[in-house]
């Protein structure tokens, strides 16, 4: 029973020291990607919203974000957008990343979810960037903005 419990103690130890391992290199690998990630999105952001611009957004899009909304719905959406007007603000974004099959998709890959507190000239917004890695860089996989103030501009 005592080499019993010393070989599943040394299992146990093994699997403890191993993922622990595991999460460390996961954690250091992610870092330079949140860091690029958010980058990306700091250099980009004023360049879409600052003039609602939808062609700035089509430029950056993934293929798969250009199958999702032809260019005339990505021009209403952004006239609709345009509402809320001038950018005053917007938080450093809290970037998560992700590596594998995005949710809901067939779209593997590595993803980096960015969101982001901002004041625009009609009120407060909450700004969703999804990236998807494209070899050294990032192409935009989706693009939300969430705004009370678009629901009483709407009508």
């Amino acid at each position: 029973m005592n080499k019993f419990l010393k070989i599943l103690g040394g299992i146990f130890l093994f699997l403890l020291v191993g993922g622990g391992i595991a999460i460390a290199v996961l954690y250091f690998k992610s870092l330079p990607l949140e860091k690029n990630a958010t980058s990306y999105f700091n250099e980009n952001i004023p360049l879409i919203v600052e003039s609602w611009d939808s062609e700035a957004l089509i430029k950056r899009a993934t293929p798969e974000l250009l199958q999702q909304a032809s260019k005339k719905q990505m021009q209403e959406m952004f006239t609709w957008l345009s509402k809320l007007g001038k950018i005053k603000k917007v938080e450093v974004p809290s970037v998560v990343i992700t590596t594998g099959t995005y949710p809901n998709t067939p779209y593997n890959g590595t993803w980096a979810t960015c969101d982001a507190d901002a004041q625009f000239e009609a009120g407060a917004a909450k700004i969703r960037m999804v990236l998807k890695r494209n070899g050294d860089s990032w192409l935009i996989m989706g693009f939300h903005v969430n705004s009370p103030a678009l629901m009483a501009t709407n009508g």
